[in-house]
């Protein structure tokens, strides 16, 4: 009972379920819920084990759904047309709900498809490094992680075109975007060039040291390491900051502003040397054996990043030896904006509200793998997903409270029953008091009421 207990205090807050059974109807909306809610407990998506796991949860439907209803579902009787009103009726409800101007944080990724039939399948970026087809998708989040809109679509479409998508359907939705904060995947020059014309703003983490940057990395980057007068405040990151072109076809500057994190420099190098060490000692076992030692060849890393080091200490070119140690902490991010180090690095910490969702949605909540076999199928188990996402940000709110892990309460949860007493249901008293303490922090009765 306990999933079905948290649903319903998820729709209580956000409207979730209101704006499903609006659009789909109460049937098609119970058994969207209920596979949401599955893949949230069991970390996974295949609708062949939905009947097997959860036969005996309470759910929104009579009986539980086999797998044939499922693949039926989602390849005939959930419409591209509903897929729309819900994105733009949930958009509405976010805007309502004060996220109406906000920075975004938007991320894409490519999941492998070896299904002939799905139309959205081509070849692309594959993440696998395989020549398989590849789909899409574009998630974009608040900045304090709450998801907003989404967008599957097919493989081979360069990443700004479907940035536009999910921008578009915003900002007709009512949403004032401030800005967008995207990760290095999205540091190219038909991204910066769309958003500029669109004018907006926008921080994004740039792709190693482009030669635009090289100057300045060249200039700055031993200079700000542990050099108090570039330290930024409240933090371990020293910084220096240039208005630079960033590419060749952008005729305009940015501020570009060089990073060292002493933190991750300091264990990144600490990590490389336990490697070099790692090596050392297995290296005789390996000989024994007649195999190839690594030893020889972390000692040729090691020594071509200290030898670089050496040889550019007064002038250092950083692009000859990606993985030299000189290089280890030191990262650069660009703003439209005349923001200050400080401001740039405190707003791109948001982009872990992302991370985190794009996380939960290939690990936790099975959607690292097309396992569809139509187009329809798969943007109906991406509108599934993106619920299930939903749910399980509240979830985490929630649980955050209380101390303990999304999955804690999750499973915490799952264990609460209702039994029959004369003629009315009652809870049994299973619950623990951190799950007491999650209902509380919605507001609501105690579940042994």
């Amino acid at each position: 009972m306990g999933l079905f207990t948290l649903a319903q205090a998820v729709n209580a807050k956000t409207g979730i379920k209101d704006i499903l059974d609006k659009i789909y109807g109460f049937e098609i909306s119970g058994a969207i819920i209920e596979q949401a809610l599955y893949s949230i407990l069991h970390h996974s998506n295949a609708v062949s084990s939905f009947t097997q796991k959860m036969e005996d949860e309470l759910l929104y439907s009579p009986e539980a759904r086999s797998d044939s209803y499922y693949t039926d579902l989602f390849a005939h009787r959930m419409k591209e047309e509903q897929e729309l009103s819900f994105k733009e009726a949930w958009a509405s409800s976010c805007k309502n709900d004060g996220a109406e101007d906000v920075w975004l944080c938007i991320d894409g990724s490519n999941d492998d498809c070896q299904s002939q039939c799905v139309d959205l399948a081509e070849k692309g970026m594959s993440k696998s490094h395989t020549n398989n087809n590849v789909i899409s998708f574009t998630y974009a989040v608040t900045v304090d992680g709450k998801p907003v809109s989404f967008e599957a679509y097919r493989g081979g479409l360069v990443d700004f075109k479907a940035m536009k998508v999910v921008i578009t359907h915003l900002v007709e939705a009512g949403f004032h975007v401030k800005g967008v904060i995207l990760d290095r995947g999205c540091c190219n020059s038909d991204v910066l060039h769309y958003l500029r014309d669109h004018q907006i703003p926008y921080i994004v983490m740039v792709k190693g040291c482009p030669s635009q940057c090289k100057e300045m990395w060249e200039t700055y980057g031993s200079r700000i390491k542990m050099n108090v007068e570039y330290l930024v405040e409240d933090t371990c990151l020293f910084a220096a900051q240039q208005k630079v072109s960033l590419y060749h076809s952008c005729d305009w500057e940015d501020y570009v502003t060089l990073y060292f994190d002493y933190q991750n420099g300091s264990e990144r190098i600490t990590a490389l040397l336990n490697n070099l060490y790692a090596a050392r000692s297995k290296a005789p076992r390996q000989m024994e054996r007649g195999k190839k030692s690594s030893w020889k060849e972390s000692m040729k890393i090691f020594w071509l990043s200290t030898k670089q080091q050496r040889k550019t200490e007064n002038q250092p070119e950083y692009g000859e030896s990606p993985k030299g140690d000189q290089r280890k902490g030191l990262y650069s991010i660009v703003s439209s904006l005349p923001f200050t180090p400080h401001e740039i690095h405190s707003l791109y910490q948001a982009r872990s509200a992302v991370e985190v969702q794009f996380r939960v949605m290939k690990t936790q909540l099975g959607y690292g793998t097309s396992r569809v076999q139509c187009s329809a199928s798969l943007k109906a188990k991406f509108l599934v997903g993106f619920v299930a996402a939903v749910i399980r940000h509240e979830l985490a709110l929630a649980a955050a409270e209380t101390g303990r892990s999304t999955n804690q309460m999750v499973q915490e949860a799952d264990k609460l029953q209702m039994q029959k007493m004369n003629s009315s249901y009652v809870y049994t008293h299973t619950e623990s008091e951190r799950l007491k303490a999650l209902s509380r922090s919605w507001e609501l009765k105690t579940f042994s009421n």
